[in-house]
């Protein structure tokens, strides 16, 4: 396959970071430039050569080819340095404004004949104190830089041409990469061709990889030591979607972080209802949930507010909320409600609240919160709530009755909190809604607390002895009306559970095996859900490492950074068997691969995980992945046969 030609005509800068430029684009372009390099580089400050000199030279240079017919893959053009050099015996810049406004019209409509896409680089920075001190015969001035700058800006975005932004990426190292009075030094030269590329290839709908970020010295900011940040404007590119449900516009805090995404169908209309937990950051206290409805499953509306902290009031954080749908119609909303005190931390510590909706979730009644149970890992203070959550859909049991799983998290008053919040002693537990499809009132709504022995289900943190961490139950029914459930541990692996006798007893919780003997399912204490397919299968997501990746551990002692922002990913999805006879009644397919985010970070939250508290629905003949992407975009993917290993 023939290689795109990108094609630079710019100043003695681009001469230096030339080099760089052609050993960044060799695997996926050819690099060429405006010839003649032992002359350019012999005065630097004179245009001849590879050196493009002024606008009025670049122009003449475009007329030449246009008459030889020449045509490039890509067109980079900067002009701006010369025309503002002020010759100090003539009193007069090379190139005066109006003229250099001229010349870029032209040069606008010469580049576009000749090139099937044009790129305008801004000029880079001058100092007038350092450069005016070392150049005695010519001087140039930051104001004269800024003027022409400006307008070569305004008007390639009035032309719709795209613009590397090379002047305000440079001037962040400045004045120290200055080399003289207006180049830059090796490694200067080596970040801004690496940013130049990255720029090209947005420009050309390419995403960028990991190591082009890092070598153009973290262009978008640093969430760790070799995790770049990426540009938020097309990043959620990168794990291929199908459906955009929401992306954050990016200027307004209260959005930029998006969780605990449940998808459902609205029991009045022929139409999908989305749910999440919605804040400005996780942990940052301003928790609230929202709505967003579609007919087609493609087009989203807008998100609306439900209930939790809105910006600038005081009211208390509404959190992982999960509607539960009557057969009569009416949609209730259980969530983490936080009052006035807490336990162990404000976002996980509350009543259970609900609402619910006769109008197919157009508006919502505030009722009663619903009681819960204490239990013996409950803080003994009554005046203080229980440490829980849900966040998954609850399924239908083999009597037809609503049952879902919870996290209770063990409180303060009996055990220390460790510092690092993966090391919570929990328990897996479960709740069925007995009376749900009568439409009842919440304070009538009858729930029956599972085990029934107040013990939960257990699995051994590897780190700290007589702890368990267990948490996040994610059910499925089987064939035999037995439950299957599976756990996020600190043992490295998936865990699994099984109930004969409809959620009363569990099995003592084991490591998760592709098949009865085989090798562990490898996971973190990362959400790892399981789903069943109409076509009888099932399928599990998980992260296909025990907690360690590039570095980053869920063991380590200590974390400066929040670490599992960085060993939740990629994504793997395995298609699950049932085996009527095994000891392990669902077998599971080898791990394919089917998200990653290739390590770079997004969002408030500084991190690179992916599909972390997802749904899955199918509607309309297609099977929807539904899920969010670093806890930022809300997407949505189908799966399609090659995603489903018989």
């Amino acid at each position: 396959m023939r290689k795109r030609k990108v094609f630079v005509i710019g100043d003695s800068i681009s001469i230096h970071y030339g080099p760089y430029l052609k050993n960044f684009t060799k695997e996926q372009f050819e690099y060429d430039r405006k010839r003649g390099p032992e002359h350019a580089l012999s005065d630097l400050d004179k245009p001849i050569g590879d050196n493009g000199g002024n606008s009025s030279k670049v122009l003449a240079y475009l007329i030449n080819e246009v008459a030889k017919g020449v045509k490039y893959d890509i067109l980079l053009i900067n002009c701006g340095l010369h025309d503002i050099i002020v010759n100090l015996k003539l009193g007069k810049k090379q190139v005066e404004f109006n003229e250099y406004k001229s010349n870029l019209e032209k040069i606008i409509e010469l580049a576009e004949k000749v090139s099937n896409k044009f790129i305008w680089m801004e000029s880079t920075p001058i100092f007038d104190e350092i450069h005016n001190e070392i150049s005695t015969e010519n001087h140039r001035y930051r104001k004269d830089l800024k003027e022409y700058n400006s307008f070569a800006n305004q008007l390639m975005k009035k032309k719709n041409i795209s613009v590397i932004e090379l002047h305000d990426f440079t001037l962040k190292y400045c004045p120290e990469a200055f080399l003289d009075h207006a180049h830059f030094t090796d490694e200067m030269r080596k970040l801004q061709a690496a940013f130049i590329i990255i720029n090209v290839k947005k420009f050309l709908g390419i995403l960028p990889e990991r190591n082009e970020l890092i070598n153009a010295g973290y262009p978008y900011g640093k969430a760790a030591e070799g995790i770049p940040m990426g540009d938020a404007s097309i990043e959620w590119k990168r794990s291929n979607p199908d459906i955009v449900l929401y992306k954050p516009a990016g200027n307004e805090s209260y959005d930029n972080d998006n969780e605990h995404f449940l998808v459902i169908k609205a029991p009045m209309s022929d139409e999908l209802i989305a749910t999440w937990t919605q804040s400005s950051c996780e942990g940052r206290g301003d928790n609230h949930l929202v709505i967003a409805r579609s007919s087609d499953g493609v087009k989203w509306s807008e998100p609306k507010y439900i209930i939790g902290v809105k910006p600038g009031t005081s009211e208390k954080q509404a959190s992982w909320g999960f509607p539960v749908v009557s057969i009569k119609g009416r949609i209730y909303f259980f969530y983490t409600k936080e009052i006035d005190i807490f336990d162990n931390n404000r976002q996980g510590s509350g009543a259970m609240g609900c609402l619910y909706s006769d109008d197919n979730g157009f508006t919502w009644i505030c009722g009663s919160d619903i009681p819960m149970p204490r239990s013996k890992y409950d803080n003994p203070d009554l005046k203080y709530p229980k440490n829980w959550i849900v966040w998954q859909l609850p399924i239908r049991d083999v009597n037809n009755k609503y049952i879902v799983g919870y996290t209770l998290v063990t409180s303060i008053a009996h055990r220390q909190l460790y510092p690092m919040w993966v090391h919570a002693d929990s328990r897996s537990y479960f709740m069925r809604f007995e009376n749900i499809d009568d439409n009842p009132k919440p304070e009538e709504i009858d729930i029956r607390w599972l085990p029934n022995d107040d013990y939960g289900l257990e699995s051994p943190n590897r780190t700290y002895e007589n702890m368990s961490t267990n948490q996040e139950p994610s059910l499925v029914l089987l064939p035999d009306g037995r439950l299957f459930v599976t756990m996020r541990t600190m043992t490295g692996y998936m865990c699994y559970s099984v109930s004969d006798d409809n959620g009363e007893t569990w099995r003592e919780p084991e490591i998760l095996r592709f098949k009865d003997n085989g090798e562990g399912i490898k996971h973190p204490l990362s959400p790892g859900p399981i789903y069943k397919v109409s076509n009888g299968k099932y399928f599990i997501l998980y992260h296909n490492n025990e907690g360690e990746h590039l570095g980053f551990s869920q063991f380590k002692e200590s974390w400066e950074l929040n670490e599992a922002n960085f060993f939740r990913n990629p994504t793997y999805i395995s298609t699950g068997t049932f085996m009527k006879d095994a000891y392990q009644p669902i077998w599971f397919s080898l791990p394919n691969k089917l998200f990653d985010t290739d390590d770079i970070a997004v969002g408030p939250k500084k991190t690179a995980e992916i599909a972390t508290y997802t749904s899955y629905i199918e509607w309309k003949g297609k099977r929807i992945l539904w899920y969010p992407d670093r806890k930022f975009y809300l997407l949505g993917k189908y799966l399609r046969k090659q995603d489903f290993i018989d």
